[in-house]
């Protein structure tokens, strides 16, 4: 790889962080963008930010289920009627 294509990877990837922080929006949202001008396909632009999505998308899946608050047992049925009030 030439200097100045691992330095232009290093810019993209310090760019997507901070502006996905900044602005509060998945990663990827920013990241596939940046892998196309670097010069990939959109199916390598795409492919490339799914191995940093799934172990965040897990991780916070597991920590999901730990809370109390995010119980399936508390969940609110899809079946249930409507209240009495609503139009």
């Amino acid at each position: 790889m030439d200097p100045l294509d691992a330095i232009a990877v290093v810019l993209v990837g310090v760019a997507s962080g901070v502006l996905s922080g900044m602005f509060g929006v998945g990663g990827a949202v920013i990241t596939t963008p940046g892998v196309r001008v670097l010069g990939a396909t959109p199916i390598e632009a795409v492919g490339s930010t799914i191995p940093a999505i799934l172990p965040s998308a897990a991780s916070g899946t597991l920590r999901a289920g730990t809370l109390i608050t995010c119980r399936p047992k508390r969940a609110p049925r899809a079946s249930t009627p409507p209240p009495r009030w609503s139009w």
